[in-house]
């Protein structure tokens, strides 16, 4: 099976092609979820930010008006020392944990052995 690489500016990912050629049941993925929980945890603690701010613990003198509240690229200010503290503790073992395991098991590719 043959595709049209479209990417003026990017290179495909080695051995997408042949991915192709495989058909759609197939998806390209990190070896690691490290990526993507760095950005998860960013979302996170700009979520745990904003709730703070809305629920009236930020601070006061803020022009910020909550039913106006549009998703952009507005950055929240920290939250309260404890909270802070409390994700900066929930990462550094979520880090952890996640070290832990990719020694265990490594992970496992959804390609058949022959598409390898």
């Amino acid at each position: 099976m043959s595709c049209h690489n479209l990417l003026n500016k990017y290179k495909m990912p080695t051995g997408s092609k042949k991915l192709l050629g495989l058909g759609l049941n197939y998806c390209l993925k990190e070896p690691s979820i490290t990526a993507t929980t760095v950005d998860t945890f960013e979302r996170m603690r700009e979520d745990v930010r904003r709730m703070y701010a809305l629920k009236g613990g930020g601070d006061s003198s803020n022009s910020y008006i909550p039913k106006l509240y549009v998703k952009s690229d507005y950055s929240f200010d920290p939250a309260s020392e404890e909270i802070e503290d409390a994700l900066k503790k929930f990462r550094e073992a979520l880090r952890s944990e996640q070290l832990q395991r990719s020694k265990i098991k490594k992970p496992r590719p959804n390609l058949p052995l022959r598409a390898l």
